[in-house]
């Protein structure tokens, strides 16, 4: 009996150790013969490690097994803490070249502005209206001043707005005065020397004197359409002329685009064409209704490289 149960143990070393312990003290408490006792005895001493190998692993309590919950958790929680690094290693060096000032403007103006005396203007206008003032520009005319605000919102307005009265070395009285900034300046300087006074001369056999402004800086929608973009006037950019008015005391003047005399129409025509190539923005009566009776004239950016001329 001894031999066929500790046969029976053998063939069961391939169940797990707790289950021969079990079937051993049941043998023990129950049984009273000797040859038993030293049977168990003996299976209990001839287990080995190796063996202890070959029986099925011990199930994993739940709360080890890692759940695919946690998993992302801590994959998310590692992210930022490597988005954080590579954002720590980078340094814009082109912000590091600019100036104190640039790099606050950039800072808190939105993207393509730039902040400057309370005011937001976008880069390109920053850009040439510094050149002109660093240049000296109507510095030293009793015919230009400058004036300390325009006023109005962050968006409208200039840098340094300036108050022309006359052009030509005072010898071409505006009427009224046109309030511009400082690239409007030289411009409108330019456009009487170049292609209105020529025009004066072909047609009229004289020289203009007066120009009737009427409008320059107004801080308001294009054509004063709500919701249309803002206006070159916003920016002190832009003139509207009506009127031209010779030393001779003839005129020529934009209503009579079409109805005028000859020598009116064809003045009006060429100073309208010449403009072109001063200005880079031209409308007049035959651009739309809101012109039938001026010419507007601007030095607003057209193009990528801002070297586009619209005309019409």
């Amino acid at each position: 009996m001894s031999a066929s149960f500790s046969r029976s143990l053998v063939a069961a070393r391939s169940v797990s150790p707790s289950s021969v312990r079990g079937m051993c003290a049941r043998v023990v408490a129950g049984a009273a013969m000797l040859g038993l006792l030293a049977g168990c005895g003996s299976t209990l001493t001839s287990w080995s490690p190796a063996k202890k190998a070959a029986a099925p692993p011990a199930a994993t309590p739940l709360a080890e097994v890692p759940s695919a919950t946690a998993n992302k958790s801590r994959v998310a929680a590692r992210k930022p803490a490597a988005n954080s690094r590579r954002a720590g290693t980078r340094t814009p060096t082109r912000a590091a070249r600019r100036t104190t000032r640039q790099r606050v403007a950039k800072r808190t103006a939105p993207r393509g502005m730039w902040s400057t005396g309370g005011k937001q203007f976008a880069k390109w206008r920053v850009t040439k209206e510094t050149s002109c003032l660093r240049a000296g520009v109507g510095r030293g005319s009793p015919w230009v001043t400058t004036r300390s605000s325009l006023g109005g919102p962050k968006f409208c307005g200039a840098i340094r707005p300036f108050r022309v009265r006359a052009l030509s070395a005072g010898t071409v009285r505006l009427n009224p005065a046109a309030t511009v900034r400082c690239p409007m300046i030289p411009a409108m300087d330019r456009w009487m020397h170049e292609v209105v006074q020529p025009a004066a001369r072909r047609f009229f056999a004289s020289r203009v004197t007066n120009v009737k402004i009427l409008a320059s800086y107004g801080c308001r929608p294009r054509n004063n359409k709500p919701g249309a973009k803002l206006s070159e006037h916003s920016f002190a950019n832009a003139i509207d002329v009506a009127r031209f008015t010779f030393a001779d005391g003839r005129t020529a003047d934009v209503r009579r685009w079409r109805k005028g005399a000859a020598g009116e129409r064809g003045f009006l025509r060429a100073v309208h064409k010449g403009s072109c190539k001063v200005f880079t923005t031209v409308l007049g009566p035959d651009a739309d209704k809101y012109h039938w009776d001026h010419f507007h004239f601007d030095l607003a950016r057209h193009g990528k490289r801002g070297n586009y001329h619209y005309c019409r």
